[in-house]
């Protein structure tokens, strides 16, 4: 039977009803864009018009809508709002790039903080005079008035949260650098703007959308191992890369480019600050930024000092997304990557329970045959032969490796399932970021005689975990820690060692395991 008359009528009716709430979306969507930003503005008539015939023409097109930041006369320039900061690390609103030199845009510049303490030239940062002395050509603070000069009438939108790094490639080509100090300062940072990160990893944030060397060319971020470019892709895999090469091609463009947010980090602004030169460790500063890393913290500062020395504040959640993500993807292309999978989930929501059930994991990162940094071949022997009596004892899983041996995915998934981790001074021990941070938790380092250096306690400590300084027959601990050290024997090959000393700890800690949260 055919549709009456009525039928196509109501049909027409709807169509033309349809229609109607469309032109009223599009309009209202418009004022969305042609304010921009979280500011918004409702813009004049001719102008919404106007725009909306842009919109328009480009959909007959084929193309993209237009995305550009606009402003005028009667419509507001969105502003530069300064979010977070702490030296080296400047979370910013509405930041502005042209030319190849950054702009902070604002008609209240006594708001932000002294632009040396924000970023730098890209200079190596090296003894002798002081190159990274930052000019107008990195970067100035500039009224709204001459922004509309500078910048005319509109500017590209680069959406979404965008992490900057200005360094240069000096140590961005080492695995612990990029990793544990860099990418771990920025997330610290960043996760700053969420005081209730879950102990599962889960977040209010939306993933950096992209990671951006100023300084840094495609050819100088990738360490040796190539361990930066699996670890990046892995946390962050819609994440796009820019280097020197991009930003230099923006800049070339002739045309004003206006970021939604970054998170900036520089390491020559971090060298000036007072927790640099108390810790010499590049993200220092991103921890004195608030945030909670673990219940009941409340964390203004995560390193307050009392008798000179770091208090152990330290927790791991704000790290957890970072590292459930690459736990996963380490997961993907092992055999029975799914059950990996499952049973890292299973980790993070019933996590009392899976603490005390599991076997303990004991990990020894063995430098032997590397050429440098080595232990008494006698003591590394005694070492092991100490760890496999309780290995049999105690029934502990015990894993001797040599990290260079492994594919980065064995690497991965050996650190997430480790309690106690430990090796002489090295890149090894860069895998305690992946270790799941427990109360009894352990990094163990060995160094020759009077030499230390923090990387690895402090990274420990800040991610909740404890850390162990052995120096032959003698152990210390935070906040009984020696002075930053590099003695002749630092290198050397022939490192003395009590394993049996070692082994007790290992004992002791594992001992300690209790059904409790993590350490705070």
């Amino acid at each position: 039977m055919a549709p009456s008359k009525t039928v196509y009528s109501l049909v027409a009716v709807a169509f033309v009803f349809f229609q109607i709430l469309f032109a009223i979306h599009s309009q209202i969507s418009l004022r969305t864009i042609v304010a921009s930003g979280n500011r918004w503005h409702a813009a004049p008539d001719e102008e919404v018009t106007a725009a909306m015939d842009a919109v328009v023409a480009s959909q007959t097109d084929g193309l993209l809508n237009d995305v550009r930041t606009l402003w005028s006369d009667s419509l507001a320039f969105p502003q530069t709002k300064l979010v977070r900061h702490a030296p080296g690390f400047t979370v910013l609103d509405n930041l502005y790039a042209l030319n190849g030199t950054i702009y902070i845009v604002t008609d209240k510049p006594r708001l932000f903080p002294e632009i040396r303490m924000m970023t730098s030239t890209g200079g190596k940062i090296e003894t002798g005079p002081d190159t990274t002395e930052p000019t107008e050509k990195d970067l100035r603070i500039i009224t709204v008035k001459e922004a509309k000069e500078l910048f005319g009438q509109q500017a590209g939108s680069v959406s979404g949260v965008s992490f900057m790094n200005s360094d240069d490639p000096q140590y961005i080509t080492h695995y612990y650098h990029f990793a544990a100090e860099l990418l771990f300062g920025l997330w610290r940072a960043y996760t700053s703007l969420d005081a209730d990160i879950q102990s599962n990893g889960a977040t209010i944030l939306p993933p950096p959308s992209r990671l951006i060397f100023t300084h840094t060319s495609h050819e100088h971020w990738r360490d040796y191992a190539a361990m930066n470019q699996w670890i990046f892709h892995a946390a962050f895999p819609s994440a796009a890369l820019e280097f020197k090469g991009d930003w230099e091609d923006r800049g070339n463009m002739d045309m004003g480019w206006a970021y939604d947010r970054v998170v900036l980090a520089d390491r020559a602004a971090v060298t000036r600050s007072k927790a640099w030169h108390e810790t010499w460790r590049y993200a220092s500063p991103a921890f004195e930024l608030p945030g909670r890393s673990g219940p009941g913290e409340e964390s203004g500062r995560d390193g307050e000092t009392y008798k000179g020395k770091e208090k152990d504040l330290g927790a791991g959640w704000w790290w957890t997304p970072v590292r459930r993500n690459v736990l996963k993807f380490a997961a993907a292309k092992r055999k029975g990557g799914m059950m990996v999978r499952k049973a890292l989930d299973f980790m993070y929501s019933r996590r009392d329970e899976a603490q005390t059930k599991d076997k303990p994991v004991v990990t020894y990162v063995s430098r032997q045959g590397w050429g440098r940094r080595m232990l008494k071949q006698e003591d590394h022997e005694v070492l092991v032969n100490e760890l496999k009596r309780l290995e049999q004892e105690e029934g502990y899983e015990l894993n001797i490796v040599h990290m260079e041996e492994m594919t980065r995915e064995e690497q991965l998934a050996l650190a997430g399932k480790t309690d106690i981790l430990m090796g002489v001074h090295g890149n090894g021990l860069t895998a305690l970021l992946w270790m799941e941070p427990k109360p009894y938790s352990t990094v163990m380092e060995f160094f020759c005689p009077g030499g230390f250096a923090r990387d690895y306690e402090w990274t420990a400590n800040r991610l909740g975990m404890t850390h162990y300084g052995f120096w032959g027959n003698t152990s210390f601990t935070a906040p009984n820690l020696p002075p930053r050290e590099y003695p002749p024997c630092f290198q050397n090959n022939d490192i003395p060692l009590d394993g049996k000393l070692v082994a007790n700890l290992v004992k002791e800690r594992l001992d300690s395991r209790t059904p409790t949260a993590p350490r705070t």
